[in-house]
């Protein structure tokens, strides 16, 4: 028999100001507790109190998404239960205040299994610390408007100098995007991405299914058929100490 149990604790989040984390659910197999549910979500004092991240974590592997296909656990734009035949670890899924993937074919969820941890941990350090390599690029337009090219930030201590903010003209600038193989090394990388031969983007290979994109500020995790962007790595790395203090 499945059921869940609400549960409503919430906590304060060191230097994540407006967010607060909620121990959201408890879930249980024959009685038997098999995982938790948190969200990290938006202080009320400030704003509505959406939420942004939801993480389900399994302490032991269980038949995969067995909570979902039943509906005891709701994750915003997420409309099929995981490929994985079984979970074992933190499954992430957006709110709906998150950006949607950008990929048809991907869901907007992501698995990932304790021995991913400490890599995943690693490549969002080398992102954190590597801050200034990363040159960054966000579109003004939509296909429904007309696209008309792209804001840039050259590599520098902070995005909020609005002073180095540079607008590029699509057809012109934008163009030139070069993309670099790398063969795996000790931390996986397997490709860089360049644009005006400035580096926009890295891919590490965290095993043979599962990869990790950085960019200077957003972080793809991707695994076959499961997708999901992050604006915010900090909010990974949360759920990860977070699994493994209780685990």
């Amino acid at each position: 028999m499945l059921k869940t149990k609400p549960v409503d604790e919430t906590f304060a989040l060191d230097n994540l100001e407006d967010l607060v984390l909620k121990k959201h659910l408890l879930l249980f197999k024959d009685n038997n507790e098999v995982g938790q549910v948190y969200q990290i979500r938006y202080n009320a004092k400030y704003v509505f109190s959406g939420y942004e991240l939801q993480a389900e974590f399994y302490q032991k592997p269980i038949s995969s998404d067995i909570f979902f296909e039943k509906g005891l656990i709701h994750r915003e734009h997420v409309f099929e239960p995981l490929k994985s035949s079984s979970i074992h670890g933190i499954v992430l899924s957006k709110g709906r205040t998150g950006r949607f993937f950008s990929h048809k074919e991907k869901q907007n969820h992501m698995l990932i299994r304790p021995e991913e941890f400490s890599k995943v941990l690693e490549v969002l350090d080398i992102q954190k610390n590597g801050f200034e390599e990363f040159a960054e690029y966000r579109s003004s337009g939509s296909s429904m408007c007309g696209f008309m090219g792209l804001y840039y930030q050259p590599p520098g201590p902070t995005i909020i100098d609005r002073g180095k903010i540079i607008f590029l003209n699509k057809g012109k600038d934008v163009d030139s995007i070069k993309r670099k193989k790398i063969n795996p090394g000790k931390i996986g990388i397997i490709e860089e991405e360049y644009r005006n031969d400035e580096l926009v983007a890295r891919t590490y290979k965290i095993n043979d299914e599962f990869q990790l994109i950085i960019e200077r500020n957003e972080i793809t995790l991707l695994r076959d058929n499961e997708g999901l962007i992050l604006s915010n790595g900090e909010l990974l790395k949360k759920y990860i100490e977070l699994y493994n203090k209780f685990y």
